[in-house]
């Protein structure tokens, strides 16, 4: 007896190549004048003029990929100015100006090393690249003002590149979450993320109770991510860039009432295993709602909208910050 062939396997594993390009939208009407506390010790702060993000208005999956398309082609023509290897023009520029004493050039032999030893293998190697040109940035920062930052900046033409887009439409509005989201809130998801493999469930298996019993199991020995910004200067963290697990809910109170600010930049979670064949990997849901249903919401969009070209990141971050939290300059200016 004759049977239907199976369906097809969905694939969320993609290359992205550009094809097609979407119009510039509209200036954004957001008004933003932001005010950076620049040292909370000294009680000195400074207003912002920032050039205001164009506004793409997406009513459907398929304008999203047509817009994730154009983007791609835009970095794929720029990427010299802002790629954090040290083949990039604007890390061997800053790296010609060090004045490299016996310190340094240990860091940057070590950096060079390490990247030679890699060399078979691309991730590791991309990897260590970027850890190199990040030593270069360091060495160079060193003793720098603000002025002289922001004029070299201007000479590299960073101050030239397109900032982010503000997204509108039907189909922006149906993926934001607009959710304000507490303390005791945030602790819970942190906890679940933390714990990796051992809160990892197949979306077969459902979120609830699974995931939160696995949390339950995270060892005292675990850390998240969290960068403490220097009272003293915005634009600097103090060391350490991680916090143990057990102890985050009491320092993120006290920084709440002090006043200090700090911000994660690595809490992430990986939904598809990327050593999976391509298209085969299971989906592992984290077990917080806010991060799987907009994982779910982009997978479907993708896949609906049939552009074989765009490949959906398997791993998405959960950047939770407090008021006055501020990126770092060497962070900012080498991603």
């Amino acid at each position: 007896m004759d049977t239907a062939p199976p369906p097809a396997k969905k694939s969320r594993r993609l290359v992205p190549t550009p094809v097609a390009s979407v119009a510039a939208g509209l200036p954004s009407q957001l008004e933003l004048h932001p005010t950076v506390e620049l040292s909370q010790a000294e009680a000195v702060s400074a207003t912002l003029t920032l050039p205001l993000a164009a506004t793409e208005t997406v009513n459907s999956a398929d304008q999203f990929c047509r817009l994730l398309q154009h983007e791609a082609e835009h970095a794929q023509e720029t990427h010299e100015r802002w790629m954090r290897q040290p083949h990039s023009p604007w890390v061997q520029d800053l790296a010609a100006e060090l004045s490299v004493d016996s310190a340094a050039r240990s860091v940057l032999l070590a950096g060079q090393r390490k990247l030679h030893g890699v060399s078979e293998d691309a991730a590791a190697r991309w990897e260590a690249g970027a850890e190199l040109a990040s030593a270069v940035v360091e060495l160079w920062l060193e003793g720098k003002s603000l002025e002289q930052v922001l004029a070299k900046s201007e000479a590299l033409g960073h101050a030239q590149q397109r900032s982010g887009l503000v997204l509108s439409g039907r189909f922006a509005r149906e993926l934001a979450a607009e959710q304000d989201v507490t303390l005791e809130q945030l602790l819970p998801w942190v906890t679940k993320l933390v714990g990796g493999a051992a809160g990892a469930v197949s979306a077969a298996d459902g979120v609830d109770g699974a995931a939160d019993g696995a949390a339950t199991s995270v060892t005292s020995a675990a850390s998240a991510s969290l960068f403490r910004v220097d009272p003293a200067n915005a634009f600097a963290s103090l060391p350490g860039t991680r916090c143990p697990l057990p102890a985050l809910p009491a320092e993120l109170r006290q920084r709440l009432a002090s006043g200090a600010p700090c911000g994660s930049l690595d809490t992430t979670w990986q939904y598809v295993d990327e050593d999976e064949d391509e298209g085969s990997g299971a989906t592992r849901v984290s077990g917080v709602g806010l991060l799987d249903e907009y994982w779910a919401a982009l997978d479907g969009a993708l896949y609906g909208a049939h552009h074989n070209t765009l490949r959906l990141n398997p791993r998405l971050f959960l950047l939770w910050k407090l008021q006055g939290y501020c990126t770092p300059v060497s962070e900012y200016w080498v991603r």
